[in-house]
């Protein structure tokens, strides 16, 4: 395992009348470039990442290739009681929870695997703030008020499950919009190991912290929740505990991309892409 740099890239934006003149595809060969070595001088960088909201193909042609999963969750508001055996979370929580999870995550990215080449965004409490920081700006902006809980935990200790959540408002709820939802920017469950998962206690857990979600998704005035690529256990989780959702493949909007670097500079074939879930959009 190696510390590296993967560089994020957000908000390409052409004013109206300049479009459709190659000013942004100019951009972004030019920041192909660039990237690969700015700020190397502390860390290597193997990568850049955005999320396309143009379809797949625009960022395709400048290099930046489709992630190989691209998919969600999605579950509806509902009007519940909360949870017993769920606890929510405020934001100073995070940062122990944070700790646990890159600790966790780290040692697992130690352990072998059949795939060459992995690369993980860590999860680190500057991630959950950056989306905190806009979550709080914007439900000001339309609400006047900041929602306090950042997520749930449930589960005795070294056998929890929690996930870290913000509240993504684009209108003011009474509007006429299905733009504004709950996304879970990272579900974490502590003891993922074979052979030593309690399944039914984490069954219990799981569906916990998602009427968690659902339950602040309603009196937030939110018109989903998201989970972004579950693992296969949660998968499986998900699938026992009755909870009502769909599956999305998202083929239009949030679409991950990568641009991978070697020793030699650009490289076609990409690495596995680990926990890419929405903590990681930029």
């Amino acid at each position: 395992m190696t510390e590296n740099i993967v560089h994020g890239i957000a908000s390409v934006f052409t004013p109206p009348h300049h479009r459709r003149q190659g000013y942004a595809a100019r951009l972004m060969k030019e920041l192909a470039n660039i990237l690969y070595g700015w700020q190397s001088e502390h860390l290597p960088c193997v990568g850049s990442i955005l999320y396309s909201d143009i379809g797949p193909s625009y960022y395709t042609k400048l290099g930046w290739h489709v992630n190989a999963t691209n998919s969600h969750y999605t579950f509806n508001p509902a009007r519940i009681p909360w949870p017993s055996e769920a606890k929510g979370l405020s934001k100073t929580s995070l940062v122990e929870l944070c700790d646990r999870d890159e600790t966790m995550i780290r040692d697992a990215m130690k352990t072998s695997a059949n795939v060459e080449r992995r690369v993980v965004i860590i999860p680190d409490i500057d991630h959950m703030l950056w989306h905190i920081e806009k979550e709080q700006f914007m439900s000001e902006l339309f609400l006047g008020k900041i929602p306090l809980l950042k997520g749930a935990i449930a589960g005795p200790p070294g056998n929890q499950i929690w996930v870290v959540w913000t509240h993504c408002y684009y209108s003011h709820p009474e509007e006429e919009s299905n733009e504004n939802g709950l996304n879970i920017l990272r579900l974490v469950v502590e003891n993922e190991h074979p052979g030593s998962v309690n399944y039914d206690e984490l069954l219990r857990s799981l569906k916990a912290v998602i009427h968690a979600a659902q339950w602040e998704a309603n009196e937030w005035k939110l018109d989903y929740v998201n989970l972004w690529e579950p693992s296969k256990l949660v998968k499986k989780m998900i699938e026992k505990s009755g909870i009502s959702h769909d599956i999305v493949e998202r083929e239009d909007e949030a679409i991950a991309c990568g641009m991978w670097y070697d020793q030699n500079g650009i490289i076609i074939d990409a690495p596995l892409w680990v926990n890419n879930e929405r903590y990681a959009y930029c």
